[in-house]
C-alpha cells in the first residue's frame, strides 16, 4: 500500500511582499527556487511576541516549512538565510529592491517553477545589498528578466532583413514589435525608436551581469529616458503588465 504523501514541504524562497488579514494573521507571498511563487499564510505572524519575528519582512531570503491546506498554505517554521536588511534602511536600495520583487510578481504564475529567475532575483539583491548603482542594478535586472524569460531582443542585426551589425553605427534604431534593432532600410518601411547605438552596447554589457563590469559601465542620467522607454516598453508588452510608471 501506498504511504500518504506528506502534507509539509520546505523551500528556499524569497519575500516578494506581505499584507494583513484577520486580526494577528499575515499572508505572505513568496517566490521559491523549487516550486516558484507561492501564496501562504502565517498565523500570528503580526503578535508582538510571534515566532516569525522580522522574518517574514520583504526581500527576506528564508528557508521555509509549510503545510499544504485547501486555499492558502500554512508557514510552520522559517529559518533567515540572509535578511538583506540593508535594503530596508537605505531609501534608493530599498527603492530599487521594491521594485525588482514587484516586477517578479507581475511577471510569474502561482506555482511556476523557474529556477534561473529565482538566481537572477537573489543575484540582484546580493549586488544592491553590496552597494552596486542602483540604476544600473535595475537595468541589469530588466535585462536579465528578457534573457531569462526568452525574449532578449535581437540586437546583432537587423530582424527584419537579417543584416548583421558589422560596423558600429552612431545611431540604430529599435522596432519594439519587432523585439530588435532595424537597419536603415528596413526601418524605412517598418519604422523603429531611434536610439544611440551606445545604448545597444550597454544592454549586451548588463545582459553579462559580470560584477566587475556593471561598477566601471559607463551609464549616464542622459541614456536613462531612452533605456527606460526601449525595456520598461517592451517588458510591458512582454508580461501584459504596464510598468512604464512604477
Amino acid at each position: 500500500m501506498q504511504e500518504p504523501r506528506s502534507k509539509l514541504y520546505k523551500v528556499d524562497a524569497i519575500n516578494l511582499r506581505t499584507s494583513k488579514v484577520g486580526e494577528a494573521d499575515k499572508i505572505i507571498v513568496l517566490f521559491s527556487r523549487s516550486r516558484g511563487k507561492i501564496q501562504a499564510i502565517a498565523k500570528g505572524a503580526r503578535k508582538p511576541k510571534s515566532k516569525f519575528g522580522g522574518r517574514l519582512e520583504p526581500f527576506a531570503y528564508n528557508q521555509i516549512m509549510l503545510a499544504k491546506a485547501k486555499e492558502l498554505d500554512i508557514i510552520n517554521q522559517v529559518e533567515t538565510i540572509d535578511n538583506f536588511y540593508e535594503l530596508r534602511i537605505d531609501s534608493s536600495k530599498l527603492l530599487a529592491g521594491a521594485y525588482i520583487v514587484r516586477l517578479i510578481d507581475a511577471s510569474t504564475e502561482t506555482g511556476q517553477r523557474n529556477e534561473a529567475l529565482f538566481d537572477l532575483l537573489l543575484e540582484a539583491l546580493r549586488l544592491l545589498k553590496n552597494n552596486l548603482n542602483t540604476q544600473a542594478l535595475i537595468k541589469m535586472f530588466e535585462v536579465g528578466l528578457t534573457d531569462v524569460e526568452g525574449f532578449f531582443p535581437v540586437l546583432d542585426r537587423c530582424v527584419k532583413c537579417g543584416k548583421k551589425v558589422t560596423a558600429e553605427p552612431k545611431k540604430v534604431k529599435f522596432n519594439l514589435s519587432l523585439r530588435g534593432i532595424v537597419c536603415s532600410g528596413c526601418s524605412k518601411k517598418v519604422g523603429g525608436i531611434e536610439i544611440p547605438y551606445r545604448i545597444v552596447k550597454i544592454i549586451l554589457t548588463l545582459k553579462n551581469r559580470n560584477p566587475e563590469e556593471l561598477k566601471s559601465l559607463d551609464m549616464s542620467e542622459s541614456d536613462l529616458p531612452k533605456m527606460n522607454l526601449i525595456l520598461k516598453t517592451y517588458i510591458s508588452d512582454h508580461i501584459g503588465r504596464d510598468i512604464r510608471d512604477w
